[in-house]
């Protein structure tokens, strides 16, 4: 038997644990191609994730893209960004993993003897785990279902913090009055628009309905291969700022930089 023909038969049971492409995948779905591939099957929505862009650096902005009247009592309004932060795909088995990144705490010098533990010590949580449902056509990626993740009340791509929660008395997410709004996929980004409805004994307007209805964006963006290279803070400029640790500096054991952050 050639190599190439046990590849092939190897190929084909490590497939099978999952669902065939084509019945996922079928006529009536409509694709839209970028960043990757969007498929919708009605209410249901598919990632196609390319595994050359698994484990790659993106950008994960929230943003409120309709509010209610007096939501956060004028501090919020139509655009205001609720979170960002940076976020990778991984896989892990029959899994794909929605982790989120942080490089507050690093080693400039890969090759430094503390890099292993600075790693361990700073280990990155998963924001949603996804069942791989199939492998494309060509096994150079897969597909996962994103449906209940985008549907669900997930607090780090919410409109709603702590706080409003419980000035609001916001008890939960009504599923029957939320669902995926739109999801489009651009040459760099993927951005979702989600329409959320959660039940509040004291909500800011229209209390009579007793519930807050929030339009959100959802923007997920490819970050550039090769970083920006960041400038230092000058404290006689005024710029927000952001705090990075390299352990591996010849400097001191934790050398704490402070760079200047880019106003977005």
């Amino acid at each position: 038997m050639s190599s190439k023909a046990t590849k092939s038969e190897a190929s084909n049971k490590t497939n099978s644990k999952f669902k065939p492409y084509s019945k996922l995948i079928t006529g009536k779905t409509k694709t839209d191609d970028g960043l990757f591939k969007v498929h919708q099957n009605e209410d249901e929505y598919l990632y196609e994730l390319p595994d050359s862009l698994l484990g790659k650096d993106m950008l994960w902005v929230t943003r409120i893209a309709q509010i209610p009247a007096n939501l956060g009592g004028g501090y919020l309004n139509a655009g205001s960004k609720t979170n960002q932060q940076l976020v990778s795909w991984e896989r892990f088995k029959d899994k794909i993993l929605l982790k989120v990144k942080s490089y507050d705490a690093v080693t400039l010098d890969s090759t430094a003897a503390i890099s292993n533990s600075v790693k361990v010590n700073n280990y990155e949580p998963i924001m949603y785990a996804f069942d791989i449902e199939a492998i494309n056509t060509d096994s150079t990626g897969v597909v996962i279902d994103v449906t209940k993740f985008l549907s669900n009340d997930i607090p780090a791509i919410s409109g709603l913090n702590s706080r409003l929660r419980k000035q609001y008395k916001v008890r939960s997410l009504d599923k029957s009055r939320s669902f995926i709004n739109r999801v489009a996929a651009y040459p760099l980004n993927v951005e979702v628009v989600q329409d959320m409805t959660y039940t509040a004994s004291d909500a800011p307007s229209n209390s009579s309905v007793g519930s807050i209805s929030l339009q959100m964006n959802q923007s997920m963006i490819l970050l550039p291969e090769k970083p920006m290279t960041p400038r230092l803070y000058d404290p006689r400029v005024g710029f927000f700022t952001v705090n990075q640790i390299d352990y591996s500096s010849p400097k001191l054991k934790a050398d704490e930089k402070t760079y200047i952050r880019r106003w977005s």
